[in-house]
């Protein structure tokens, strides 16, 4: 299989450098302001936001069809349904683009609360309370647990990525 170098695009970061063009295999490649790829929609000014805002869709746009299809709306069948179906989106390589923004967080947020919110028993309880009845926690202490979980696959050799990465690790102490 041949290399495709008309699929290849340039997308420029940080400034000075917007206005060059790239080459390979003698084609100029295309510029764009945001990529998609592996399922990670990268902007040039490496922004979250539009990954955010696109999980969050397809999370709510699960939700949806949950909300209209499914009758039986107990905690024992939603709560499998969104563990499976709609977390995998919110939370999907978030290693890569942990939303660090309040508005960005909180649009992920909302994707969880309006998924708790299905189940007739805990629609006029606290977002807290519907958590720990459902045994949920936030997205954000679950994405702070992701990456804790990445630095010790790191750290213990687990992934093959240099260790040395982090700043002091492997020096001695005089």
């Amino acid at each position: 299989m041949l290399f495709n170098f008309g699929k290849c695009k340039c997308l420029h970061t940080g400034h000075g450098n917007e206005d060059a063009q790239y080459t390979m295999g003698g084609t100029v490649l295309n510029t764009t302001l945001k990529e998609r790829d592996l399922g990670l929609t990268i902007s040039a000014d490496m922004k979250v936001s539009g990954q955010c805002g696109i999980a969050a869709a397809k999370g709510n746009q699960i939700i949806g069809l949950i909300r209209r299809y499914i009758a039986y709306k107990e905690k024992e069948l939603i709560m499998p349904l969104y563990k499976t179906i709609v977390m995998p989106h919110l939370e999907y390589c978030t290693q890569a683009w942990k939303p660090y923004r309040k508005k960005d967080i909180d649009m992920l947020e909302r994707v969880r609360r309006r998924a708790t919110q299905i189940i007739p028993k805990l629609r006029n309880i606290s977002y807290e309370m519907r958590l720990k009845e459902c045994v949920l926690t936030t997205l954000e202490s679950r994405r702070l647990r992701a990456d804790q979980i990445e630095v010790f696959k790191i750290l213990n050799g687990y992934e093959n990525i240099d260790r040395n990465i982090f700043h002091g690790q492997g020096r001695e102490k005089d």
